[in-house]
């Protein structure tokens, strides 16, 4: 049997990926019903180690909540405030303008709810952490309430066509368009709000979130995806939360209590 970790994630990864039985495939492994049901089959579960596939947006929204729900942050001094996708779903940037649904700001507005066993109110933090998906790839835009400044991690360069130019000018229509959104919702989150915020790869954004501090990424975060890949399956298999444990064979729950 293997001993060290990284030899049981390997073990773990390798039985997981052999499992080819179509419906154990469709099998739900994941289950939370936290704020809203998300539930992750092995088949969903699987393509997180295929590195040719984009994260799935069920995936990246139970990170967000797995992250968000950790203990770690009650003992935070600083209150940081993590978004799933939600808020850019509800916006419906991705549409055509022909198609776009009437906005409900009361529900958007919901988004900014503390997350279960939190307890803190929005116009308490000092950052909004907002991620976006648009065509597959992942941004986040960390909002500082303090400073009115937004920062952008963007896991891609910028694009050879647009180097020389001013960087600031390349998310400049995203930015514009999610700080509307966003005044919109804080007016009824946080009533007393009446300013303005701002006078593809989402393995790297999840990550981005757990090491944006405003200023810095602190630790620095590791650059291999299939690593990234590996330690999110990890986390996803070892949170608490899930609802749907029992579902999970025998041999993995024992490789995943062996994982520290």
């Amino acid at each position: 049997m293997p001993t060290s970790a990284s030899e049981l994630v390997g073990e773990l990864c390798k039985f997981i990926m052999s499992i080819d039985h179509a419906e154990t495939l469709e099998k739900e492994w994941i289950r939370s019903y936290e704020s809203q049901l998300i539930s992750l089959s092995l088949k969903k579960i699987q393509e997180i180690m295929d590195v040719q596939k984009p994260m799935d947006k069920d995936c990246f929204n139970m990170g967000v909540r797995m992250f968000a729900c950790d203990e770690i942050n009650l003992l935070m001094d600083t209150q940081y405030h993590y978004m799933d996708l939600q808020f850019w779903l509800l916006c419906d940037f991705g549409r055509h303008p022909k198609y776009k649904r009437k906005l409900d700001v009361q529900l958007l507005a919901k988004t900014f709810d503390t997350w279960p066993g939190m307890v803190y109110n929005i116009s308490q933090c000092k950052l909004i952490l907002l991620p976006i998906c648009q065509h597959g790839h992942f941004i986040l835009f960390a909002f500082d309430m303090e400073a009115r400044s937004v920062s952008v991690l963007d896991p891609l360069p910028i694009p050879d066509f647009f180097k020389g130019h001013e960087l600031i000018c390349f998310y400049l229509l995203r930015t514009l368009k999610i700080s509307n959104k966003l005044n919109l919702a804080l007016e009824v989150a946080n009533p007393p709000w009446n300013d303005d915020i701002c006078s593809t790869r989402g393995f790297f954004v999840i990550n981005f979130m757990r090491a944006w501090n405003g200023k810095q990424l602190q630790p620095p975060i590791c650059t291999d995806v299939r690593e990234l890949r590996k330690k999110f399956l990890v986390d996803l298999l070892k949170y608490n939360g899930n609802e749907s444990k029992d579902n999970i064979p025998e041999v993995v729950q024992k490789l995943i209590k062996r994982i520290r």
